[in-house]
């Protein structure tokens, strides 16, 4: 993929451009699993079906229902200061801080 990417010029799918959705199939469905785009196509379908942006979408049919203000996509800075720290563990078992 990528040899095919850098040929083409296909964006990476972390980029969130829409050419992303244009890779091919890595290999024919049933023989085998790997994480896929799949679900960034269903967002895309949400986006032309409701006419909104992803983020837009969820804040209005998802977040503000259900009274979510501290929900979304992208991280405000207001909610720094209450992030979950992440952590791994050691070769010998003990816990390790790994930042957030």
């Amino acid at each position: 993929m990528n040899r095919y990417a850098a040929k083409t010029g296909l964006p990476a799918a972390r980029t969130g451009k829409l050419a992303a959705l244009r890779a091919p199939l890595g290999f024919d469905p049933g023989e085998r699993w790997e994480y896929g785009i799949n679900i960034d196509i269903a967002g895309r379908m949400v986006e032309v079906a409701s006419g909104k942006n992803l983020e837009q979408y969820f804040r209005d049919a998802i977040f503000d229902p259900l009274g979510m203000a501290d929900s979304g996509f992208v991280i405000k800075p207001r909610w720094t200061d209450r992030m979950a720290r992440v952590h791994a563990r050691n070769g010998d078992g003990t816990e390790a801080d790994a930042g957030t």
